[in-house]
C-alpha cells in the first residue's frame, strides 16, 4: 500500500442549493474518481447515485434557505465516503414508501449501495449524512 492509499484523499465543494445541482455533484464526484484514479477500484454508479441521493435529501429536507450545501468526499483505503453537510440537525429515516408514492425510495438505494451510512451532528449546528462505498474487488 502507498502512502496515498494509506493517507487517501479528501476533498469538499460548497453547492448552491438547487435541483440542477444534483447533476454537479455526480460530475464532481465522477471526476475525483477519474483524478484520483479510482474508475476500476469503486463502484462508480453507486457513488455517483449515492452522492446524488444524498445531495437531493438535503435539498429537501435540510433546511437550506439559500445557504449552500457542502458536499465532502474521501477515499482511504478500501472505502470511499460522501458526505453531505446540511442545516437540519434531525437525521434521515429510512422508510418503506407504498407502491403509489412516486418518492421517498433514496435512502432506500443508499442503504442497498453502501457497507454503511448514518448522520452525525455538525458543532455548528446541522449535521452531515455519510455513506461509505466499499471497493470492488476481484471476482466481483
Amino acid at each position: 500500500m502507498t502512502g496515498v492509499e494509506a493517507g487517501g484523499f479528501l476533498r469538499r465543494v460548497w453547492f448552491p442549493p438547487e435541483p440542477e445541482q444534483a447533476r454537479r455533484v455526480r460530475a464532481y464526484v465522477e471526476d475525483c474518481l477519474l483524478r484520483w484514479g479510482l474508475l476500476d477500484r469503486f463502484p462508480v454508479e453507486a457513488v455517483a447515485l449515492v452522492a446524488t441521493e444524498l445531495f437531493a435529501n438535503a435539498l429537501k429536507h435540510g433546511k437550506p434557505d439559500g445557504r449552500p450545501l457542502l458536499v465532502a468526499i474521501r477515499w482511504c483505503g478500501e472505502t470511499f465516503r460522501v458526505e453531505v453537510h446540511d442545516y437540519n440537525p434531525q437525521g434521515p429515516v429510512l422508510t418503506w414508501p407504498a407502491d403509489q408514492d412516486p418518492e421517498g425510495r433514496g435512502l432506500l438505494l443508499v442503504d442497498a449501495l453502501c457497507a454503511r451510512w448514518g448522520h452525525l451532528p455538525k458543532r455548528t449546528g446541522g449535521k452531515f449524512v455519510y455513506a461509505e462505498i466499499p471497493a470492488l474487488h476481484e471476482g466481483r
